[in-house]
């Protein structure tokens, strides 16, 4: 099993979307991380998207799929936002077995930051340098 969170979520959402959507479990589920830290770490539209194809209110279509999400480690709260909007916070025990698995590997911080699509570029920059200083960002 793939210890990617947003592959775990998008498992999570098919389920739910098997139950509530029978016959449309192969729609594409979009996972986002939000632009608003508030807002959990990562969303998804599926209802926005399938409202329409299904002649459902979207707002209520995210609250059926919320309500058939299977239970999870990984997740620790789950709200339905917007017209629509699905946003997944993550367990705390779930961040740190992240960290733990990608330290597991052998894999560095700065490696890391650099293959990460969800961190900006300053912030990439800023692991990059403070891997040179050796002042910051380093586990014992």
């Amino acid at each position: 099993m793939s210890a990617d969170p947003k592959i775990l979520l998008t498992r999570l959402v098919r389920d739910a979307l098997e139950s509530v959507a029978p016959g449309h479990a192969a729609f594409d589920i979009q996972l986002e991380r939000p632009r608003q830290a508030g807002h959990g770490d990562f969303a998804t539209n599926v209802a926005m998207r399938l409202a329409k194809t299904l002649k459902r209110n979207p707002r209520e279509l995210a609250t059926l799929l919320v309500a058939e999400l299977p239970a999870s480690a990984l997740v620790g709260k789950v709200e339905v936002a917007g017209a629509g909007f699905i946003n997944f916070t993550l367990a705390a025990g779930a961040k740190t077995a992240a960290v733990g698995a990608a330290l597991a590997r052998g894999e560095s911080l700065e490696d890391l930051a650099q293959k990460s699509s969800t961190i900006s570029d300053q912030s990439k920059m800023f692991a990059r340098e403070a891997a040179k200083m050796n002042r910051c960002c380093s586990i014992f």
